[in-house]
């Protein structure tokens, strides 16, 4: 979705990261995104070399406090008394151009050790962190679809009014897709 609207907002070029090939595969076809596997190799490196060195202008983190960590993520965690790991904010302000700016949707609930203070500092970002405005912008979200910019099927990917669901419940928690 967060893809979607910036082509909506009028983005240039989206790009679109994540470990997990089934959405990205979604992103392609439904965000029409260029797509990038955090899994296969230096992803900021990617987004350099796409942005001809500078970096993105915007970069979005929805995803949040990551329950996917390494053995010493974990242990880190105990030590500190965190939960989940900041590997996606960072992976966002690390992608980011100089004065660029990082907007946070994901979740994060505590305090972590080891906040990347220094670099947004040096790098002199605007950061925007809370939870979706919604109410803020679904009028305009409302015109969007109505107007035709955005499919509702975008906004329900899973399940619509207008279809049957596309993956039932117990296929989400094994995060296998079903046709």
């Amino acid at each position: 979705m967060a893809q979607k609207c910036a082509w909506a907002r009028g983005a240039r070029r989206v790009i679109g990261l994540d470990p997990q090939s089934y959405r990205l595969d979604m992103a392609r076809k439904a965000a029409n995104s260029e797509t990038i596997n955090i899994e296969e190799g230096d992803c900021v490196e990617k987004i350099h070399s796409m942005t001809e060195g500078r970096g993105a202008d915007v970069c979005i983190d929805a995803v949040g406090m990551e329950a996917d960590r390494t053995v010493l993520d974990k242990l880190s965690n105990i030590v500190h008394a965190q939960a989940g790991s900041i590997k996606a904010l960072k992976l966002a302000l690390s992608a980011v151009r100089r004065g660029g700016i990082v907007s946070v949707v994901g979740v994060y609930g505590i305090p972590y050790d080891n906040f990347p203070l220094g670099q947004i500092f040096d790098k002199g970002l605007t950061l925007r962190f809370g939870q979706a405005p919604a109410q803020k912008y679904i009028d305009e979200l409302i015109q969007w679809v109505e107007g035709g910019k955005i499919s509702w099927m975008i906004l329900s990917p899973i399940a619509s009014p207008f279809r049957k669901p596309r993956m039932p419940a117990k296929s989400l928690a094994t995060k296998r897709t079903i046709a």
